[in-house]
């Protein structure tokens, strides 16, 4: 037998439900079929639907007070239900590393406030918050050669982003990786590169006082006249004419574009 199985035997172990819960069996049940509500607008990246459905548990008093200080209790629950946001938009294909950089901002903000009503305006943000990365992020209908290959590309836009590059990188052949990405999103590997390397420096020229010198060698490029070539191409402005009119039609930090239906 095994150790835990005789463990279990010899402990006479076995689950055991508290006769206070039995009054609240329907409100326990409620919070769960919620969650999963929750979750599920979650990943498909329904901002409404999932607010909507927090309404219905939002205000809702905890069943057991599991801890004396009550702060303590609703931060615990939002770092909680971060977890489940998280694999909500794990489920909907967004890479780890978004993920995780988003949820460890998130329990550092958590941990920093003073009320319960900053823990529970935080749920409804956070639940915003990964309804737009799944929206932005969703690589689930992408091959994963692709989806690696767009992660390595938004996320280290000064590297070497040749096919060559990133056919090694991947260990595939550069004609099945280039053919693949351009069915996949309907634009070649080297324009997609370029358009993630543009809106990498939009952001940078809005954000920073970086040298546009600098910025041209952040974003991957290593020559500053094709840089103002390709970003005029995409942005009809140059990096310097960008930069004083302010413009910010669509900005964030790491970008990626797909094929549009």
């Amino acid at each position: 037998m095994p150790v835990l199985d005789q463990w279990a035997e010899d402990q006479n172990f076995h689950f055991h439900i508290s006769e206070h819960l039995f009054p609240d069996f329907r409100h326990i049940e409620l919070r769960y079929e919620t969650e999963n509500m929750i979750f599920e607008a979650v990943s498909c990246g329904n901002k409404d639907a999932a607010l909507e459905a927090f309404g219905k548990i939002a205000d809702t008093p905890p069943i057991v007070r599991r801890l004396s200080n009550e702060l303590r209790g609703h931060k615990d629950f939002c770092i909680a239900f971060n977890c489940i946001l998280q694999k909500a938009a794990e489920s909907a294909g967004v890479h780890p590393i978004y993920i995780s950089e988003f949820s460890d901002e998130n329990i550092r903000q958590i941990e920093q406030f003073r009320n319960a009503n900053q823990c529970k305006q935080f749920n409804r943000t956070m639940i915003a918050g990964y309804c737009n990365m799944v929206r932005q992020y969703n690589l689930k209908n992408f091959s994963l050669p692709i989806r690696k290959a767009i992660t390595y590309i938004n996320m280290e836009p000064d590297t070497d982003l040749s096919l060559k590059a990133l056919a090694v990188r991947l260990i595939l052949n550069p004609n099945y990786l280039s053919t693949l990405f351009t069915k996949e999103l309907g634009i070649s590997l080297t324009e997609y590169v370029n358009r993630c390397r543009v809106e990498h420096a939009k952001h940078l020229l809005l954000s920073t006082d970086l040298p546009i010198k600098k910025i041209v060698q952040q974003c991957g490029f290593t020559d500053i006249h094709y840089f103002t070539r390709i970003f005029k191409r995409f942005t009809s402005l140059t990096p310097k004419n960008y930069r004083e009119q302010g413009i910010s039609d669509k900005l964030w930090d790491k970008p990626y574009y797909i094929r549009q239906t």
